[in-house]
């Protein structure tokens, strides 16, 4: 074996390494752990030997994942073998996991229960970096099936030598294979005597990955009149700078992040179509919302162009755009109701589970001095005075098109809408929170100051006490 791994050494040398993998098995060769997703096929295999040639006392302490996805029962097991006697051939610990039988077996099921496994051995294991064996032939494929999609420079980028991830377990993946061929491997594993095991799946022309791996790469390289694989690998090296510099230019259209509900018109018109189309991307992903590429493109020249539009993003998901920005609504979620009558020295609960409690109070001058000076939070609680019976019935009901509104210290009125805009208050919040008024005046909106003309101005006058307790 030790002949092995010093032809390793010589020929897949670790300076061929990407440099930040370097730099993070060179951090955990010291005292770290790293685990492996660990099919037992060509590349994986050659991943376990190449760590153990490189940083042996990190190999030593490493844990090898190999998933039974039970698709091929009897094949499935000796592959698990194969995978377990290899792993203990090199010194790795060998961990095995298998698919529920409850759960899916489409690829993309499979491949969903194969993460989470490694990511529960690797939480139980406090392992924070996953090595994976794509090579530089997973880089053509990867960059040809993204481009028929349609895909951007953060697609084109992929895969990435270190890329992060969270779930249950947040973590880092790892590619050190990035810069050798698959036939490069492969030959060296052939040369060694070394029979990794091979799934036939990987040759069945169903998968559009097959097809390209078996018909497009081998007919592209001979084609090709230079070192087709490092070309294409320094191109995903500038997509992924593209992607860098554009995924900046984008956080400074959104500066409230991706979580925000909206994004502000005047941040989007008249941009570079290229940081407003990652930033909306990025945008709708934080927020689970999907729209297909066509659709993503009518956004994006909307929003240059300053245009108003709705469209769906998921069920009970849209985004609306007019003159403010960029809006997120998730209808799903709201609870409609009437109108309701709140007498006085009454708590009144609402639909959606919050509650209003309104007191009148005697005058109190320490207390008349507290509220003038600011210390009362207006998001749960106002004091009101003014012209009406603080007795009178009032009507609670939810914000309406159209509602005009003038807080406290404001020259005058506005639609309500926009100071829900000011305030920063989400498009969904806005459909929940009650309205509160006397007759056609809205006195109070949780969040907001209460209503200029119901200041306090006397502290000689009862008060009127409002309080909101959201749900």
């Amino acid at each position: 074996m030790e002949s092995t791994l010093q032809r390793v050494r010589d020929e897949f040398p670790v300076t061929s390494c990407p440099e930040d993998v370097c730099t993070l098995l060179e951090n955990e060769s010291e005292s770290g752990r790293v685990a492996f997703a660990f099919s037992g096929g060509p590349d994986s295999l050659f991943l376990l030997i190449w760590l153990r040639a490189h940083f042996p006392n990190l190999a030593s302490r490493s844990l090898a994942l190999h998933f039974n996805h039970q698709t091929r029962p009897e094949e499935n097991a000796r592959e698990a073998e194969i995978a377990r006697e290899f792993a203990g051939r090199l010194g790795y610990r060998f961990c095995l996991g298998h698919r529920d039988d409850r759960l899916g077996s489409s690829e993309e099921s499979l491949r969903r229960a194969r993460f989470l496994f490694f990511q529960r051995e690797m939480k139980t294991a406090e392992i924070s970096a996953l090595l994976l064996g794509h090579q530089a032939d997973d880089v053509a494929e990867t960059m040809l099936a993204r481009l028929a999609r349609g895909s951007g420079p953060e697609g084109l980028a992929a895969p990435r030598p270190i890329s992060l991830h969270g779930g249950d377990w947040k973590h880092s993946r790892v590619r050190p294979l990035l810069h050798f061929s698959g036939d490069a491997i492969r030959s060296f594993l052939q040369e060694e005597g070394l029979a990794a095991a091979e799934d036939p799946s990987n040759r069945s022309d169903a998968y559009l990955r097959n097809r390209i791996r078996s018909q497009v790469i081998p007919a592209w390289k001979e084609a090709s009149d230079r070192d087709l694989l490092g070309g294409i690998e320094r191109s995903r090296r500038q997509f992924a700078e593209v992607a860098q510099f554009l995924e900046e230019s984008a956080r400074q259209l959104v500066p409230d992040g991706w979580g925000s509900d909206r994004i502000e018109a005047k941040a989007l018109k008249g941009q570079c179509a290229a940081p407003v189309r990652f930033a909306i991307q990025r945008w709708l992903y934080a927020h689970g919302g999907e729209l297909v590429p066509e659709a993503v493109d009518a956004v994006v020249r909307a929003c240059l162009h300053g245009e108003n539009g709705r469209w769906s993003v998921g069920v009970g998901k849209w985004i609306t755009l007019d003159s403010e920005g960029l809006l997120w609504e998730s209808e799903s979620e709201l609870v409609e109701w009437d109108p309701l009558e709140w007498l006085a020295g009454k708590t009144l609960c609402l639909p959606d589970g919050s509650r209003l409690q309104r007191k009148t109070l005697a005058s109190d001058r320490k207390l008349y001095e507290r509220i003038r000076s600011g210390a009362v939070d207006p998001c749960r609680h106002v004091y009101l005075q003014g012209p009406m019976d603080p007795d009178a019935p009032l009507i609670v009901r939810l914000w309406r098109a159209g509602d005009r509104f003038r807080p406290l210290g404001s020259p005058g009125s506005r639609k309500l809408q926009d100071w829900f805009t000011d305030r920063k208050i989400s498009s969904e919040r806005r459909r929940q929170l009650p309205v509160i008024a006397h007759q056609d005046q809205i006195l109070w909106v949780p969040g907001l100051p209460p209503a200029h003309n119901y200041r306090l101005t006397s502290p000689e006058e009862n008060l009127l006490s409002l309080t909101y307790e959201p749900s």
